[in-house]
């Protein structure tokens, strides 16, 4: 998108990538620690195992009313990471999450970390199909520490009967909004922030699902460039010029 607008204190505290795969029967045991020796270079730390089970209660076939506790078998997913855990991988089966932490060092840099996960996973698992990719920011804002009104930095409302005396503490508002001609879902989550200062998280999440592309990096790429900038469209249509005064946008 053209003139994407940068901001010298951008608010993102964390920027994911994700794409969910059809099963590849290229898979083994020994997938991880290829991928890892292929990635090491930026994702140094050793590998570790983040999920593979999970416990569930259930009750009894035979006796209701007896809860037994069951373990549930789940495909494994292998988190790799940088040195200063700024920047993380997470690899499947069946997916590839690609994330950048605060502080975030921009677009270019951060579609670099994907396009290089994104080849290393399609040459060594080999999916045979990719069914969904995302991106998704999740965005922190701190507000000054008097009462404020919201509706000076965004565009969202929040609505509380005021004629009545309240005044708005806590909120937590998500909405899920499709293109459906192109497959595409918004799902945004506007909420307070638990803590000692006024705060705000904005988190927008765009996916595309079905697909409908090759499982090649290329391909992925080029639906992604188009995800991030509807990802921008939506942040900047959900907040003011009095809040991007306030990250001193520099264009």
């Amino acid at each position: 998108m053209a003139g994407r607008r940068e901001y010298l204190k951008p608010p993102i505290l964390e920027a994911t990538f994700a794409a969910h795969f059809m099963a590849s029967e290229h898979w083994g045991f020994s997938t991880p620690s290829v991928l890892f020796d292929r990635l090491k270079e930026t994702y140094a730390v050793e590998p570790k195992q983040i999920s593979g089970s999970s416990f569930q209660i259930a009750n009894d076939e035979t006796e209701a009313e007896v809860a037994a506790l069951r373990v549930v078998a789940q495909q494994p997913i292998y988190e790799f990471a940088s040195k200063d855990s700024r920047r993380l991988i997470r690899v499947g089966r069946n997916d590839l999450t690609v994330h950048m932490l605060a502080p975030y060092e921009g677009w270019e840099g951060f579609r670099s970390d994907i396009k290089r996960a994104l080849s290393a996973y399609i040459d060594v698992a080999a999916p045979a199909e990719v069914e969904r990719i995302g991106i998704r920011y999740v965005n922190t804002i701190d507000l000054p520490p008097d009462p404020v009104e919201l509706n000076d930095y965004f565009n969202i409302s929040v609505d509380v009967p005021e004629s009545l005396g309240f005044r708005v503490v806590n909120f937590f508002d998500r909405s899920e909004s499709i293109i459906p001609e192109n497959n595409i879902k918004l799902i945004q989550t506007f909420a307070s922030k638990p803590g000692s200062t006024p705060a705000v998280l904005l988190d927008l999440d765009v996916i595309k699902e079905p697909a409908d592309i090759p499982a090649t990096a290329g391909e992925i790429l080029t639906r992604l460039d188009e995800l991030r900038d509807l990802e921008r469209m939506a942040f900047e249509a959900a907040i003011t010029d009095h809040l991007r005064e306030v990250f001193d946008a520099n264009r």
